[in-house]
């Protein structure tokens, strides 16, 4: 009796086969419930980051202008065309031409360490008689913003340092160059403005023109601080070459010259499922170092996340990220806002300034008055004279 009495009780006490998949269910239906929320407050923290990123560097700027009463420019800095100069010649040294403003602004984002080697290479190169940049077995004498070669006393090229404030975490493929072979990548490239130029042509509407010509205080800033953006995001390129995705690639066979296509040739380069369709490179935004268009610069002429076309030094570089639905940018003024891809970016089949004063077929970029591309154009002018408020 005892025994048919334990049995019964220890089969009530046990699960059925029906009863254990409802619960597996219950479970499932939990964690699908669940995932969205906590990859969603994953991303948010992420965007926090790249936030505060972007903050920074802007608030590195400041504290450059304040030093040298003047903002970091694009290319061609004066604090390293003019700041060494040759022994033998008095002429300028190699290479430091393409030097970005991410260079210059190292001392004021906690890398003087850094910077303090950069510039001693560049002091010892510049006091050698004769002079050379680049040993006959391809090691430098300075370091390469454009090549990871190590340096002719066997250290590894300053520039391979992955910084981990010029990067944004929600970017998997900007963490990817961090090995002594590769240079360091950036999300966080300067406002060119609303012309596409060559990296050497100083006119300008927005900031980082090159800095031999037309270096900028914040007087020059007469739309206002608040109004004008300073930098924004761009996705970097794949790591292994192959790059054709929307935010990241860069189409090459369209685009190479501003003054013969209109920026709606290099939009009609969307292809399906966030993708761009051509012939790309994978080069945006994998060099730190380097202040030309391909890793230094966007333009506020199509809507973010469009696809970016062109050259490298001669490319319309467009804003991109991997959050959901736009991008962050700082403004001149230190604050971040984000811009949604649905922003106003006016008709991108007419070319920058057309039907402006000052525009004549084959000179875009002697423009003036408002943004021809809408209030995404009018937030990359400095002076363009809009009154853009932003969305």
């Amino acid at each position: 009796m005892s025994m048919s009495v334990r049995s019964r009780h220890a089969a009530t006490n046990g699960f059925t086969l029906v009863e254990l998949l409802v619960v597996i269910a219950i479970i499932g239906i939990l964690i699908a419930l669940l995932l969205p929320a906590v990859q969603a407050a994953r991303e948010a923290a992420r965007r926090s980051q790249c936030t505060n990123n972007l903050k920074q560097l802007v608030l590195a700027a400041h504290n450059f202008h304040d030093v040298h009463k003047r903002f970091p420019t694009g290319t061609k800095d004066p604090m390293w065309m003019d700041g060494y100069r040759r022994a033998d010649t008095g002429g300028i040294l190699n290479v430091v031409d393409i030097y970005s403003f991410r260079v210059s602004l190292l001392p004021f984002v906690e890398q003087q360490a850094l910077y303090n080697m950069i510039t001693g290479y560049l002091q010892q190169a510049a006091a050698s008689n004769p002079y050379e940049w680049k040993t006959d077995d391809g090691e430098a004498n300075i370091p390469l913003a454009w090549n990871a070669n190590r340096m002719y006393d066997g250290k590894a090229n300053p520039f391979v340092t992955q910084i981990p404030g010029y990067v944004c975490p929600s970017d998997i493929d900007s963490a990817r160059g961090a090995a002594s072979t590769v240079l360091g990548r950036t999300n966080y490239v300067g406002n060119r403005g609303d012309i596409q130029l060559y990296d050497t042509w100083h006119e300008n509407r927005g900031f980082f023109a090159p800095g031999d010509k037309l270096p900028l205080d914040i007087g020059a800033v007469r739309d206002g601080t608040s109004n004008t953006i300073f930098l924004s995001e761009v996705g970097t390129g794949r790591a292994d070459g192959t790059d054709i995705g929307l935010r990241s690639a860069i189409v090459t066979d369209v685009l190479v010259d501003p003054l013969a296509e209109v920026p709606a040739a290099c939009l009609a380069r969307r292809g399906p499922n966030n993708t761009v369709v051509g012939s790309t490179s994978s080069s945006k935004g994998t060099r730190w170092g380097d202040s030309r268009n391909w890793y230094g610069i966007f333009n506020t002429i199509l809507p973010p996340n469009s696809p970016s076309c062109g050259s490298e030094r001669n490319a319309l570089i467009s804003a991109s990220s991997y959050h959901p639905g736009g991008v962050n940018v700082a403004m001149a003024d230190g604050s971040v806002t984000f811009i949604s891809d649905t922003i106003d970016a006016g008709d991108p089949t007419k070319f920058s300034g057309e039907g402006m004063p000052g525009f004549t077929v084959g000179s875009p970029q002697r423009y003036t008055g408002p943004s021809t591309y809408g209030v995404w154009g009018a937030l990359g002018t400095r002076a363009g004279g809009e009154a853009a408020a932003l969305p």
